[in-house]
């Protein structure tokens, strides 16, 4: 698995110097990135059940969170860049493939980063491929949702670009796989040394009907596709403001 990692390691770095700072942005470049998450989830046991598609023109994608793993999964079925927390930049090998990916990473807390976070997502919109947020900030065992947190929706709205949410579920013996969840205080090599011997983990994927901001709030938008999820995942809605 470490030898394919620094493999595709070295095929993003290949694909940089060929095309560019913008790879990512070209067919080629995508195409390129999406095979080889398909291969990662492969190595890893990923049995996934998917619902449904998602869009594959300028769209922002809204997913609850539960495990790194969750970046390897849409990013194989999608052609998509995500916005994360700065920690996970630091993964081992995975971060680097995402920042090389064109994936923004966002320090949770810093008000007055805010603003230019949210004129990066924008700027990002504007082009053809999507990019995914977890509105959640960060991860849980996924048997419920936590808070949304609203602010990134106005990049959504500022430039008019439509919503898909995402519901993600992994599941053994009927309930929420505690293995596959990165919450607590796990550690990503012990995490995914464990996932690796497991025979295989399944999850579930839904793509829900797509939003269109007109004449929503960046709230309603939140509460919205929190609805979506909930419905999908077969949760009982929360109180709007929780």
């Amino acid at each position: 698995m470490a030898c394919y990692f620094i493999l595709g390691l070295a095929q993003v770095l290949y694909q940089r110097v060929r095309r560019g700072p913008q790879w990512y942005m070209q067919p080629g470049g995508q195409a390129a990135f999406q095979q080889w998450m398909q291969r990662v989830a492969y190595i890893l046991g990923l049995r996934i059940t998917q619902y449904n598609r998602p869009r594959n023109t300028s769209t922002l994608f809204i997913a609850n969170h539960i495990s790194f793993l969750d970046i390897v999964v849409i990013a194989a079925i999608a052609p998509v860049r995500f916005l994360a927390k700065h920690t996970v930049s630091y993964w081992p090998i995975i971060g680097t493939l995402t920042a090389l990916s064109g994936s923004v990473f966002i320090r949770r807390g810093k008000r007055s980063f805010i603003h230019r976070v949210i004129e990066a997502i924008d700027l990002a919109l504007r082009e053809t491929r999507p990019l995914l947020i977890f509105p959640e900030g960060t991860t849980g065992l996924g048997d419920h949702l936590k808070k949304f947190h609203t602010g990134l929706f106005q990049a959504a709205i500022d430039s008019q670009t439509p919503l898909q949410a995402i519901a993600l579920r992994y599941v053994r013996n009927g309930q929420a796989d505690r293995t596959a969840a990165y919450i607590d205080k796990d550690n990503f090599i012990s995490k995914l040394i464990r996932i690796m011997a497991q025979p295989h983990t399944d999850l579930e994927i839904h793509f829900c009907s797509p939003v269109t901001p007109d004449e929503h709030t960046r709230h309603d938008l939140a509460q919205l596709t929190r609805r979506q999820i909930e419905s999908a995942l077969g949760f009982t809605p929360l109180h709007a403001g929780a």
